[in-house]
């Protein structure tokens, strides 16, 4: 819905966003997805106020996840520095990286576990240095519902210490155990940054950027609630989703499917081995990590659609997903 920087004045960008909301309210029905609408200048200046309340503490518990040649974002969530990001931003259990708190400060981390399904992951910091470091604490389950007022936060492009974290305000359109979505529009470097509540509360961790602003997904916070002891144990959580059957490697020209499972859903919707993986459900993916998470984020009997180059010819597949077969 909006993006801006937090250096900027909040009412002033705000309030003419909210203005044309409670307009819309007057002349026409309410989405059905939406809830809580502004109908009256005093609900703009409440929910001003609120966000205003909440908005520093948040700020500061907000992260840039250093690797080496990347980054990411993430929140702290725990007064010993565990920190919540994106499955595929931490990758791999045990590895040495750094955060960058919002007052500059970079201290020493190591990647814990991640989950392939829901895209989840943890962080730990490890610098024996750190002191006073903030937090937010995470939601209880089943807290968040459709409809909710939140905000996003990150660091798009990295750490900037004079631009800060940047923030969007927007709401819930739809929430799964390991999916939710929003209208608070992420882009690169976002991923494994929070999605706050209007407590304060971290619910939701971003995960993927859809084709349209209202297509932004984020890992809920039941599934870190869900998998939190095998996470911080460090293993990778992969759990039942729906099953494509097919494998793949990272090669020069792209992800080259490698393996089709006899009987599977990818061999009944006409894939070859050969085929090079171009997008799933309209976006791309860079390497085995993303594909893994592009497909174990669908359910058993969900679509998904596949673009795919063979012989230098674009072709189009709608797969339905399917049971993965026991072993």
């Amino acid at each position: 819905m909006m993006s801006m920087l937090l250096k900027t004045p909040f009412l002033l960008v705000l309030f003419p966003f909210l203005m044309a909301l409670v307009a819309t309210a007057k002349d026409s029905p309410e989405p059905p997805i939406f809830k809580k609408t502004p109908t009256a200048e005093a609900d703009l200046i409440q929910l001003q106020d609120d966000f205003l309340e909440i908005l520093p503490e948040a700020r500061k518990a907000v992260v840039c996840v250093k690797f080496k040649n990347s980054s990411g974002s993430g929140v702290i969530v725990s007064s010993d520095g565990l920190v919540l990001t994106a499955g595929h931003v931490s990758g791999k259990p045990d590895q040495k990286m750094h955060v960058i708190l919002e007052d500059g400060r970079k201290l020493e981390a190591v990647t814990l576990g991640r989950s392939d399904f829901a895209d989840s992951g943890l962080i730990q910091i490890t610098d024996t240095n750190a002191v006073d470091i903030p937090y937010r604490p995470m939601a209880p389950s089943d807290k968040a519902v459709m409809g909710d007022w939140v905000f996003s936060m990150g660091h798009p492009n990295g750490y900037n210490k004079a631009r800060g974290s940047v923030v969007r305000l927007g709401r819930i359109i739809s929430k799964r155990s390991a999916r939710m979505r929003t209208d608070c529009k992420i882009v690169m470097g976002d991923s494994g940054g929070p999605l706050f509540n209007f407590d304060g509360e971290v619910i939701g961790i971003h995960s993927r950027i859809g084709r349209i602003d209202t297509e932004n997904y984020h890992c809920p916070i039941e599934a870190y609630h869900a998998d939190m002891g095998a996470l911080q144990a460090g293993s990778v959580v992969s759990r039942q989703g729906g099953y494509l059957g097919a494998a793949v490697r990272k090669e020069a020209e792209g992800l080259i499917i490698r393996l089709i499972v006899e009987g599977s859903a990818a061999e009944k919707a006409g894939l070859e081995i050969g085929d090079i993986v171009l997008s799933v459900k309209d976006e791309k993916c860079l390497d085995v990590d993303e594909w893994k998470t592009r497909i174990g984020v669908h359910e058993i009997g969900e679509r998904i659609q596949l673009k795919i180059e063979r012989d230098g010819e674009v072709l189009d597949f709608d797969v339905k997903l399917a049971k993965r077969p026991r072993r």
